[in-house]
């Protein structure tokens, strides 16, 4: 075949491809699928995996499809010599086909590259290619910039999930019997109509559990969430009123001005409001309300359903 023929026949790929990829906007755990698929298609690479940023935990959770396609992740930490580290923090496509090897410090050559996934504003992580053959030359131009797309694809369609509250790919990963708990306790709540408060200390991963709260209740709704603790100017309950049902998440509910806690209340109070209401808090509530800083009436509308969530080193 002719170089037009292989431009010709990589176009289309490409295009499919990215037609997979869009189609997992609001199924997060399908388009990360697709990505790694269709990565491996048009990089002509051996494997990939999806280094996923979570800003909750400022991790990474490292995503693998198996041969029967199905999806495994955990938690990793990346090395800031790395080249998926690199990729991350410049937002450029990093190659290099010189890794070491595992039982020595010699280096044996092996195409490796690293492409970020980003959408111009967020970088959701570090798409990886690797090429096992061993083979002294490395990726191509075109092979890069095919997958460079397909990152930008997916990262729009990640972009689109986030705010939607459809992060349905858990970014969590629940491996003790500590957190499977905790997992099975979340699918429990999010069939529920009930306010959820989710303690814990910072760090522990409460907003991925909330998400992952709102992309269990069964159906796609807005998921805002709210940073309390960084000030807030005004409460979205305008924008409430414009839509049926939703989820408000407020974190570090205990950052609330006065008149915020009593505007909260009021909204809660209403029995024809849809609006599921999550908070999450490091500082204990009880005492709050002992020292008169947090509305004891509110603390006991929020508190309906405590969840502790334990801290990552557990």
């Amino acid at each position: 075949m002719t170089d037009d023929g292989r431009g010709i026949v990589q176009q289309g790929t490409l295009i499919t491809c990215a037609g997979s990829i869009r189609a997992g906007v609001l199924h997060t755990h399908t388009l990360i699928a697709s990505l790694l698929q269709s990565a491996c298609l048009v990089g002509h690479c051996t494997s990939a995996v999806f280094l996923l940023h979570n800003p909750d935990i400022q991790q990474f959770v490292l995503s693998v499809l198996d041969e029967n396609a199905r999806l495994s992740a955990r938690v990793v930490s990346l090395d800031s010599s790395s080249i998926a580290y690199r990729a991350f923090s410049t937002k450029t496509v990093q190659v290099s086909n010189e890794v070491p090897r595992t039982d020595s410090s010699v280096k044996v050559p092996r195409n490796l590259a690293a492409v970020p996934v980003s959408d111009g504003f967020t970088v959701w992580g570090v798409l990886e290619l690797f090429d096992s053959k061993n083979e002294a030359t490395s990726f191509s131009k075109e092979d890069l910039d095919a997958v460079l797309y397909l990152a930008e694809e997916a990262a729009a369609s990640l972009s689109v999930n986030a705010q939607s509250g459809a992060m349905d790919f858990f970014p969590l990963v629940a491996e003790d019997a500590v957190t499977l708990d905790l997992v099975s306790v979340i699918n429990s709540l999010s069939q529920t109509q009930s306010p959820v408060l989710l303690l814990g200390e910072e760090g522990s991963g409460r907003c991925a559990f909330a998400r992952y709260l709102c992309a269990q209740s069964g159906s796609v709704h807005p998921f805002i969430h709210l940073e309390c603790k960084k000030g807030l100017e005004s409460l979205p309950f305008d924008t409430c009123s414009k839509k049926q049902s939703g989820f408000l998440f407020f974190d570090e509910v205990s950052y609330l001005t006065q008149e915020m806690q009593e505007a909260l209340l009021t909204f809660m109070s209403h029995s024809v409001n849809q609006w599921r209401v999550l908070a999450s808090s490091s500082v204990d509530l009880e005492e709050a309300v002992s020292k008169g800083s947090f509305l004891p009436q509110l603390y006991h509308r929020l508190s309906v359903l405590p969840v502790n969530v334990p801290p990552l080193r557990q």
